[in-house]
């Protein structure tokens, strides 16, 4: 569905939990390699370590050649600058790469950011998301210039589906106007 939605995307970002039990190398080829086989032939997908593939070694084996061992990295793609991130309470290191990231690419025409847990949701549970990402991560997008519209994250039972078509439609306009 997604290269009949996009048939001219250049490539997909993926926000985490790629597979159930990501410790399986089974689990990954049934519910990751085989099902994306036509995507991954399409285009390149840069991902976004979820919880489940956290301290996987499948996970680090497919994805580290994006550096940082494929959880922390950033990459061009012409004048947009995105960053794929992980960031854990209380891990300085993760935060200072991603302040430093940043700031080293104010100057991009576009920022786009994808990581795995929102900062602010709206749920049944009503938590409104993650008091410590909006208390130190919020500020850092806030501070380099990243609109909160290009931020991208997911975890099912946190989305907020009706955000997205607004993102993607600010992100679309953006990469025009600027690419």
């Amino acid at each position: 569905q997604m290269i009949r939605l996009g048939p001219d995307a250049s490539f997909a970002l993926h926000a985490g939990d790629f597979v159930i039990d990501a410790d399986r190398e089974e689990s990954w080829a049934e519910e990751w390699w085989i099902p994306m086989r036509d995507l991954l032939l399409h285009c390149p997908i840069y991902p976004t370590m979820g919880n489940q593939e956290e301290d996987s070694a499948f996970y680090y084996r497919y994805f580290s050649s994006l550096g940082g061992r494929g959880v922390n990295y950033s990459f061009d793609w012409g004048d947009a600058h995105f960053v794929v991130c992980k960031i854990d309470e209380g891990d300085n290191e993760q935060l200072a790469w991603l302040e430093a990231d940043l700031a080293a690419n104010r100057n991009a025409g576009l920022t786009v950011v994808c990581h795995h847990v929102p900062p602010f949701s709206s749920t049944t549970s009503d938590t409104g998301g993650i008091p410590y990402l909006q208390d130190t991560v919020v500020p850092l997008f806030e501070k380099y210039g990243v609109p909160l519209n290009r931020i991208f994250d997911f975890i099912p039972e946190e989305y907020d589906i009706f955000c997205i078509k607004d993102r993607l439609d600010d992100i679309a306009a953006a990469l025009k106007r600027d690419g």
